[in-house]
């Protein structure tokens, strides 16, 4: 059975909108997918019956969330699935961890507008209705489509160091974020652990993964396209830490995940093709 159990939509930092991703895996032959978005469940809930549809679709739509986390100053995401997007408990920390966010965004949009000396940034594009998590693409997307940067990465370092970061945003433990997904009736499984290094913060990942299923995680995000990244710049070494994952996962009884990670169709097309 075909499946991608990582993908982003306009509720968090995906460009397209749960329609889009249905049609989408329909055309390509996928038969079961999960929308993902960061710190959020809005794509089950502000857009109809989205199960329904993509049943309709010949679809199995699994609901699921990526929740960021932390261990050992390391920024880990951990994916949720099969959970409830009503749970009263996920609801309440999610409404606070987005509250925060776009606390932050708002002070960040007028600071931006008065450093560059032009309203280059509109609150309306950038906080949509269906918006639950704003995150920093948010910003960087239209001042690199205004040409005011040259690429992602100098924009956000721009940002950082001139204007910084008014509102933060607190992270809790992996564990912590375990058992909220379990509150919540799902699993949780560790997202793309090849980035899980810390940029050579000396993280050991068979160790922290073992962490993880002590802490009630049942779940490996295996097959995932990490090539072109600082982490793997070609396939060798994609396909060497993807076979490591799977007998990571054999070896701890965890279930094995599939996942694009796709914020737009053409990485949804791109991961099938493999």
């Amino acid at each position: 059975m075909r499946k991608d159990y990582h993908l982003h939509t306009e509720v968090s930092d995906g460009r397209w909108l749960p329609a889009d991703i249905i049609r989408t895996a329909a055309r390509l032959g996928i038969e079961e997918i999960s929308i993902t978005d960061h710190d959020a469940v809005g794509a089950y809930i502000h857009f109809g019956d989205v199960r329904r549809d993509a049943a309709t679709a010949g679809l199995r739509l699994v609901p699921g969330v990526e929740l960021d986390s932390v261990h050992s100053g390391v920024e880990i995401h951990m994916l949720g699935y099969e959970l409830d997007p009503v749970h009263p408990g996920l609801t309440a920390y999610l409404g606070d961890v987005q509250r925060l966010r776009r606390d932050r965004l708002q002070a960040l949009v007028g600071r931006i507008n008065d450093a560059l000396g032009a309203p280059a940034l509109d609150d309306a594009a950038v906080f949509r209705p269906w918006r639950d998590t704003c995150m920093m693409p948010h910003l960087i997307q239209p001042l690199l489509a205004d040409g005011r940067f040259p690429d992602y990465r100098t924009a956000r370092r721009w940002i950082k160091e001139t204007v910084g970061l008014p509102v933060e945003v607190p992270k809790p433990a992996v564990a912590d974020v375990i058992a909220l997904i379990r509150a919540a009736g799902g699993w949780a499984a560790l997202a793309h652990p090849g980035f899980c290094s810390g940029n050579g913060g000396g993280l050991d990942l068979e160790s922290f993964v073992a962490a993880c299923r002590d802490w009630g995680m049942t779940g490996l995000e295996v097959e995932y396209r990490y090539r072109g990244s600082a982490e793997f710049p070609g396939r060798v070494d994609e396909d060497q830490f993807v076979a490591r994952m799977r007998e990571l996962a054999h070896r701890f009884g965890l279930r094995t995940t599939r996942g694009s990670d796709a914020h737009q169709a053409v990485e949804m097309e791109a991961f099938a093709a493999e």
